[in-house]
């Protein structure tokens, strides 16, 4: 259901948890890689700084190719800043080869979200189009994995 929320979306406002960037990432991640303009709200940055970690959101925001707003939401903190983004978002940074052959699927099916999900090897997905599902679904996991290990070490300076 997620996912065809997600996939049928004009944006998507992703919250990330400032403590737990690593475990966040991943998703913003795979929403990118969809195509769907995103904003990328880093919630509990509060907390964040109680842990001893600086976030350069600046940084950050370049690396994924979209706007990146702090916020404690505890605290109603970055929230104007937030809806006053939502006007900013757009699609981010995807994998230069992924995105080579999500662009080639696309012209098959209309979609980058769904092509992304034929390579990922959906079956109901490739059916749908008459195409038979792809098997990069772990391949394109570790260029994820890759991807936001390095903004994670980039941009906090330091290894989760």
């Amino acid at each position: 259901i997620a996912r065809d929320i997600i996939l049928s979306a004009d944006l998507v406002i992703n919250i990330v948890d400032a403590v737990h960037l690593e475990r966040d990432l991943f998703l913003t991640q795979q929403i990118i890689d969809t195509g769907v303009p995103v904003v990328v709200a880093l919630n509990m940055m509060d907390e964040s700084k109680l842990h001893g970690r600086e976030i350069d959101l600046d940084l950050l925001s370049d690396l994924l190719g979209v706007p990146v707003v702090p916020t404690v939401a505890t605290q109603k903190s970055g929230i104007e800043d937030l809806k006053a983004s939502i006007a900013k978002a757009r699609p981010g940074h995807i994998d230069p080869e992924l995105h080579k052959r999500l662009h080639l699927l696309h012209d098959r099916v209309g979609s980058q979200g769904e092509a992304l999900l034929i390579l990922e090897g959906d079956p109901i997905v490739a059916e749908r189009h008459g195409i038979e599902p792809g098997a990069e679904r772990e391949e394109i996991y570790l260029l994820r994995r890759d991807k936001v290990n390095d903004i994670v070490t980039g941009t906090s300076g330091e290894d989760e």
